[in-house]
Parts: C-alpha cells; sequence; structure tokens
C-alpha cells in the first residue's frame, strides 16, 4: 500500500531500504561448501538465519565468477526468491559479483554485523528440515511434459 501511495504523491517514506543505513549489510555470510550450492538451497538457509536483514554473502564468486552472465544471473534470482520467501530477506549483496558489493566491499556491512558460516553440513540440515510429502519417498518422481498432453488430447 505504501507503495501506492507513493507513486501517487512521488514521494517515499525515508525507512528501511529507502535509506542508506537501512541497505547495509547486518549479516556476513561465510559460504565454505565445497561446490556450488543449489541456488533454493542456499537462499533458504540464508533467509531462515537472516530473517528481514541484509545478508553480505561472501564466497559465492569462487563458483560463479566476478561477472554477471544470464547464468549467474539466474542464479541470483533464484536464491533472492528463496531467501525472501523464508526470511523476508529484500536484499543482498554478493562478495565481488553484485554492483554495490564490487564498489562498497566490505565497507557495506554495519558496524556490530553477525557472521553466518554455511557449509555443507548445514546446508544438509536445512535439506533435512523440510517434510517429506509423498506417502512413499522411494518412488521415483514421473515428469509429465503438459504440452505434449495438450497436443496429443487435441489430435484426438
Amino acid at each position: 500500500m505504501i507503495e501506492l501511495l507513493g507513486g501517487i504523491v512521488d514521494r517515499a517514506p525515508a525507512f528501511g531500504l529507502v535509506t542508506e543505513e537501512g541497505r547495509r549489510a547486518t549479516w556476513l555470510v561465510e559460504l565454505r561448501t565445497t561446490a556450488l550450492p543449489n541456488a533454493q538451497l542456499l537462499g533458504s538457509a540464508i533467509g531462515i538465519k537472516v530473517v528481514g536483514d541484509v545478508p553480505f554473502i561472501a564466497g559465492l564468486d569462487r563458483f560463479l565468477g566476478t561477472e554477471i552472465t544470464d547464468s549467474v544471473r539466474d542464479y541470483l534470482k533464484e536464491m533472492g526468491a528463496a531467501a525472501a520467501s523464508n526470511g523476508a530477506v529484500g536484499l543482498y549483496y554478493v562478495e565481488n559479483l553484485t554492483p554495490d558489493a564490487k564498489e562498497l566491499g566490505r565497507k557495506a556491512l554495519k558496524e556490530g554485523y553477525q557472521t553466518y558460516v554455511i557449509d555443507d553440513n548445514g546446508l544438509a540440515t536445512t535439506m533435512a528440515s523440510y517434510p517429506i510429502l509423498w506417502k512413499d519417498p522411494d518412488v521415483e518422481a514421473v515428469i509429465c511434459d503438459r504440452r505434449a498432453a495438450l497436443v496429443a488430447e487435441s489430435s484426438v
């Protein structure tokens, strides 16, 4: 509702992520995994821990590099969506990768920030915390191509 009213009057209230102070990271998330984590799982782990705060993620550039390509952008979108849905994370920095993180470096961190280390065991714990919704977890999933099914139906 605030966005709608702000659009009408062409003004925005100065709080939260609109302010310089509100955009400073309150968490340093150190990624210490052996391989690039699944984007959704990583975002979930971050969101569950930082809940509404701003994380500064270090170590992800080891896997993604330092330039935004289409595949890197897609990865960051998936990770950010999972962080937002699991913990209302509205902004994040990725060290040596996202534009503000490249410009500010660790100066983006607020004084007194907290540190959260994510390793392979932490990701496994996050994954294990999700319930299995299948009645028989040993049954393999069958992927249905909906388009193929629609084409088959229309040709009958």
